[in-house]
């Protein structure tokens, strides 16, 4: 049943009005445009952003959609869609993952305005959010001091709201950090209640819904079964993605975003649900000093799984290094030796399980059907993060 519009909706503090149901979507991010697909909106996508092949596939089931629907490569062929394919593409609505999509500056060069044909973005619900702390932040690029590392820049959703352009971000990346939601089933489930809403597809957002929760219950179950007990665990997610920080080595999920959900629903302790955002870079030491019980390894084209195991088999009991070896490239079987890493000298305590994520490979698994188009984990490469990994 179609319901009434204007609809009103308020995401990550910041309230639009929509006129009608959007119909032309680009997604900025591959988690938003996987999200879509889950719920059946291929027809309505008039780009996405493009990822070099091998780098982050698209899952098996939605291959065939995505193989159909425009790609959008950026001003320089590697970056977010440029203002020039949203506005050819008659884009109504832009829907990411993360903040930087809607910087005023372009992510990845501090110098090239992002969002040109909306004016000057500033002001409330740009530079300060009203809801949240109420501060208003130093211009990126052109405030004096924007050199200290954490600052904050313009954002442009209220400027592309009034050019006729909805806009949604992920509730755990919220532009301002106080009105970021937990990283929570509830969270999740709130997000597809109201794409559901602004999409007009209720029914199979409430479809939806109840299909991650049966994943969840699955996931529990299987942890429980095959420990007998709760595990406590660190999720590996890159081990080159540390550039800013030489001495902290390796990417790890942390207690604000995707990473964080999926191990707790799924019964595991998250080490370092501590650490703020969703991913953090940690040392070894920190590693080993967590005492792990399982580490959860992330596949990625730039930094695969098993590149990642080798570097880790010095940590790792006898036994299990035995078991590894003989399924690593030659290259991960001498692991390297990395800025700061003490790999080589102090792993006196050993993690007692490595575990192989598929979170960003290909699956056919029905459990999981609805869980990663949804919780999707996803991370540019290393050498298009400009020092950002906190995006």
């Amino acid at each position: 049943m179609l319901k009434a519009f204007p609809k009103t909706y308020t995401n990550c503090g910041i309230e639009n009005t929509l006129q009608a149901i959007p119909e032309k979507i680009v997604t900025m991010n591959q988690g938003s445009l996987e999200f879509l697909l889950g719920m059946g909106l291929e027809d309505r996508i008039v780009g996405t952003r493009g990822v070099p092949p091998g780098l982050d596939p698209i899952w098996p089931k939605y291959k065939d959609a995505y193989n159909n629907l425009p790609v959008m490569t950026g001003a320089d062929g590697n970056s977010y869609p440029s203002e020039a394919e949203v506005t050819a593409a008659n884009a109504d609505f832009i829907f990411a993952d993360w903040r930087s999509a809607f910087s005023e500056y372009a992510w990845n060069n501090d110098t090239n305005r992002q969002w040109t044909f909306v004016g000057e973005c500033g002001g409330e619900n740009s530079d300060f959010w009203p809801t949240g702390e109420n501060t208003t932040y130093i211009d990126k690029g052109r405030g004096p001091g924007f050199e200290l590392k954490g600052e904050i820049e313009s954002y442009c959703r209220p400027q592309l709201h009034a050019n006729g352009i909805g806009t949604f971000l992920s509730a755990v990346s919220c532009e301002d950090a106080t009105l970021r939601s937990p990283p929570t089933q509830q969270t999740l489930y709130d997000t597809i209640t109201t794409m559901g809403e602004i999409f007009n597809v209720p029914i199979v957002a409430s479809q939806l819904i109840t299909e991650i929760q049966s994943d969840f219950v699955i996931a529990q179950q299987t942890l429980q079964e095959g420990a007998g007990h709760s595990l406590t665990a660190v999720w590996l997610d890159c081990i080159s993605c540390c550039q800013d920080e030489p001495e902290r080595s390796f990417f790890v999920g942390a207690g604000g975003g995707a990473p964080q959900m999926i191990m707790k629903e799924a019964g595991f302790t998250n080490l370092f649900a501590d650490r703020d955002n969703s991913w953090a870079c940690v040392t070894v030491a920190d590693i080993i000093a967590a005492e792990p019980d399982v580490m959860i390894v992330v596949e990625a084209g730039f930094d695969p799984a098993l590149d990642k195991i080798g570097a880790l088999l010095p940590c790792t009991r006898p036994t299990l290094h035995t078991l590894l070896l003989p399924y690593l490239p030659p290259h991960a079987r001498t692991p390297p030796v990395f800025p700061g890493c003490l790999m080589q000298s102090s792993c006196t305590t050993t993690p007692s399980s490595v575990t192989r994520t598929t979170s960003r490979t290909p699956t056919t698994s029905s459990s999981r059907s609805a869980l990663r188009p949804l919780a999707r984990v996803s991370a540019p490469p290393p050498s298009t993060w400009s020092g950002r990994p906190s995006r």
